[in-house]
């Protein structure tokens, strides 16, 4: 199998690229924006149209989707994909937090509820694919909505600035008012997800599944539980009040059900191994 990962040199893309690897029979090319030396590796800004892009979908048999929200990948992307006449899987990453403000876990039938611009752009890059595929019988969607991803040095979420305060003996700051829950994945667990639905040989012509743990936390049962792992006492600085929705939380049993995995790290055990990759990365006893 033909795979591209496009936006692939990124904090998941690594992982996903790693597990991919290791597959009999999967050749992969990775497209960046950033310069980096590797013989699979393609440099490309996918925000303009570039006549490289036509052939690298056409060599594809599933292309990844895992850039950053920008309006203008996706339409010279379906620009590049019209145009193509042999079958193609398209994996395209969401978000959960597309999903209502709810206490219960949202399933896939769940509607949508964007509220920030973030969330209305990855609504509308949905539609998009969606109606790529409608229009094209020889495209496969499947659509994947993700919780929060944590576990490396790449991250740029909560966790990372928590473990950044906790090893610079920095303040973490703290947005109001603090009380918010999300839906945390651990980074191996995610990918390993990921990769099952990039290799999966789908039947139907989309498919939207969530990936996550199916609990959500509020920043601060994160931050004791980080305090008691390091031994640690973070000190906090309140910050803004941020538009957001109090709680997500996804509904995991369509994607356990459909690969039989059974998921590895809870939060307590994901945020050791966190501390394992940070405490490497700045030099510090491991």
């Amino acid at each position: 199998m033909k795979i591209t990962l496009l936006g692939g040199n990124g904090f998941i893309g690594d992982y996903l690229a790693a597990k991919l690897k290791k597959q009999n029979g999967c050749e992969l090319r990775v497209v960046g924006l950033a310069s980096q030396a590797s013989n699979d590796y393609i440099q490309m800004d996918l925000s303009r149209p570039n006549e490289r892009l036509r052939p690298l979908i056409d060599w594809s048999d599933t292309v990844v989707i895992l850039t950053r929200d920008d309006i203008k990948i996706i339409d010279n992307l379906l620009a590049t994909l019209t145009a193509r006449e042999h079958p193609i899987k398209i994996v395209y990453l969401s978000t959960l937090l597309v999903y209502p403000d709810s206490d219960l876990p949202q399933d896939e039938n769940s509607p949508l509820e964007p509220r920030t611009d973030y969330e209305e752009l990855k609504c509308v890059e949905e539609r998009k694919l969606l109606w790529l595929m409608a229009e094209n019988s020889f495209c496969k969607l499947c659509i994947v909505r993700m919780a929060n991803v944590y576990g490396d040095i790449k991250n740029r979420g909560v966790i990372n600035s928590l473990f950044q305060a906790i090893l610079t003996s920095a303040l973490f700051e703290i947005n109001s008012p603090g009380d918010s829950t999300r839906d945390y994945i651990f980074i191996e667990d995610a990918a390993e997800l990921l990769a099952f639905l990039v290799l999966w040989p789908q039947n139907l012509s989309h498919e939207i599944v969530n990936i996550c743990n199916g609990r959500a936390y509020s920043v601060q049962e994160i931050k004791q539980i980080a305090e008691m792992i390091t031994g640690v006492k973070i000190n906090t600085v309140s910050g803004p009040s941020v538009l957001e929705k109090k709680k997500i939380i996804g509904d995991n049993k369509k994607i356990l059900s459909l690969s039989g995995y059974r998921m590895k790290h809870d939060l307590r055990q994901g945020l050791k191994k966190t501390l394992h990759s940070y405490k490497k990365y700045f030099n510090l006893e491991v």
